[in-house]
């Protein structure tokens, strides 16, 4: 206005004006975002005191209090039962059955009727509140992008304004003296190259522009419901290189059941099945648990006919039945480990085991007498999955399993992985992420 440039000072004025507009729409966008992903907490609980229902904020519920319906802070079971969605805390989509005593934490969701529980952690301990603090304080969690640029600004600005006060006061000077005198037209028009050297050379943008984009970033996470803890973690993920996925439960169902009952030595199938439920229900694997069901479909009885168990993990189990050596597990575990072999004139029959089925190797007395198949089904969106990742620029997709070489082979075709690891054990896992970090490679496990 000083300057009678009235059309300038509205458009840099118009400028930053939206600007401010956008930034807050982005901003805003991506909180509503957050907050949907968060939707966790309980806005009131329901207080059960001497007989008497009220209700209350779980803000003021102390340990000891009993409580209907909802689960808005950390606490047991005291009815019956109950049917509990925890989808948002563990990602599960069945529902979670609690018998009485069992945990509830905050955040679970009530599917069934009515149940009491008595609170063990107050509201500021509870499970829903650390996630609502994590997500409040991702903000402080800075990239390096965001420090250098903090610390950029720190020095840029006040070299910025000390520019255009010279060229606002110091020139002017210089050229006027040089000129003997006539201070007042240098002035006017070097004060206005100084203000739009200022209007150019503002930081501003290249400030906001930075925590804004990650912040931004946050929000797209939670728009496909992934809680991102924090801009450093977003930028330690647009490094990863390599993700290795583990395949049960995984990149399968991990909703296993058995198919077939491939038997040697002319073994009966319903008894190898019982006897290999009877070993099984004293292991805590999905596959386990369905070769247990597998058997009580069949009414088949498989109560503890063996004696103490052994327990290897990752392996398999080794126990005695009739005082005769009975081992069920990988084929690692039985033909290496245990040295089983193949009767003799079976080896076609082992060659024709259908790849594709995961399989448990059950050996007595050192022989094969059963190959129990389990088939656990892919995921629909596995191979998509694998894809999408190599599009994004993952050099490295692999996939790590317990099952046998064949096994893994089918289903590593099936799902386009670049390499597949065979019979690992967990801490051939750990190996693998070693070995990928000291190759240079950011490397992520999944499973």
């Amino acid at each position: 206005v000083c300057l009678g440039q009235l059309g300038e000072g509205v458009a840099v004025m118009l400028l930053y004006q939206i600007g401010e507009l956008l930034q807050g729409i982005a901003v805003g966008s991506s909180r509503r975002s957050v907050s949907d992903l968060m939707d966790l907490k309980s806005e009131s609980a329901t207080l059960l005191e001497n007989g008497e229902q009220r209700s209350v904020k779980p803000e003021t519920l102390k340990i000891g209090d009993v409580v209907l319906v909802k689960v808005p802070a950390d606490g047991v079971l005291m009815s019956e039962n109950a049917s509990l969605d925890t989808k948002s805390l563990t990602g599960e989509s069945a529902l979670k059955e609690v018998k009485n005593g069992g945990e509830l934490l905050s955040g679970y969701i009530n599917a069934g009727g009515v149940f009491e529980m008595k609170i063990v952690r107050a509201y500021e301990d509870s499970a829903v509140k650390k996630i609502l603090d994590l997500v409040e304080n991702s903000s402080s969690k800075k990239a390096a992008p965001e420090k250098f640029i903090t610390k950029f600004a720190r020095y840029y600005t006040p070299i910025v304004c000390i520019a255009a006060a010279a060229l606002a006061v110091i020139i002017p000077l210089i050229l006027g003296l040089a000129n003997g005198g006539g201070y007042g037209g240098y002035f006017r028009r070097w004060i206005g190259t100084a203000l739009n050297f200022l209007v150019i050379s503002c930081p501003c943008a290249l400030i906001i522009s930075v925590p804004l984009t990650y912040f931004s970033g946050i929000g797209s996470c939670a728009r496909n419901g992934i809680l991102g803890k924090g801009a450093t973690y977003l930028d330690t993920a647009a490094k990863i290189r390599a993700v290795a996925f583990d395949k049960t439960g995984t990149l399968t169902k991990a909703q296993p059941t058995v198919k077939d009952v491939v038997v040697f030595c002319d073994s009966d199938k319903d008894e190898m099945l019982r006897i290999a439920a009877c070993l099984e229900e004293h292991f805590p694997h999905s596959m386990a648990k369905a070769v247990v069901d597998a058997a009580t479909q069949k009414n088949l009885e498989h109560e503890e006919m063996h004696s103490k168990v052994e327990y290897i993990v990752a392996h398999g189990i080794a126990s005695t039945i009739n005082e005769k050596r009975a081992v069920i597990g990988s084929a690692h575990f039985v033909f290496e480990d245990e040295n089983c072999v193949i009767p003799e004139g079976e080896q076609a029959k082992f060659d024709a085991l259908t790849k594709e089925y995961s399989h448990l190797y059950l050996a007595i007395e050192g022989k094969l007498v059963a190959v129990i198949c389990i088939e656990d089904p892919l995921r629909e969106e596995a191979s998509a999955v694998v894809q999408s990742l190599k599009r994004a620029g993952l050099s490295k997709v692999v996939m790590m399993t317990g099952d046998s070489e064949r096994t893994a082979a089918a289903i590593a075709k099936r799902v386009g992985v670049d390499e597949y690891y065979s019979e690992v054990l967990p801490e051939d896992k750990a190996s693998f992420v070693e070995r990928e970090k000291a190759a240079g490679r950011k490397v992520i496990m999944i499973g």
